[in-house]
């Protein structure tokens, strides 16, 4: 649940790469949710959507919306 990230370095970012490629390693499943606003932006400022969550996008496509 990251509704309540207020700001994310690349600390944050390795931490969520390296979690997801863990999960990945031992055949898991990782999924993020509850993406708040500053998730988002960073997100789509470093180009993770496809590799954190396919449907990061559609969260960041209703956020969009008047």
């Amino acid at each position: 649940d990251l509704s309540k990230v207020n700001e994310m370095d690349c600390a944050g970012i390795q931490l969520l790469v390296a979690a997801k490629r863990e999960a990945e390693v031992r055949n898991k499943i990782l999924h993020f949710t509850a993406y708040s606003s500053v998730a988002l932006d960073v997100l789509e400022q470093c180009n993770l959507f496809g590799f954190l969550e396919a449907s990061v996008p559609v969260a960041l496509k209703i956020r969009e919306m008047p």
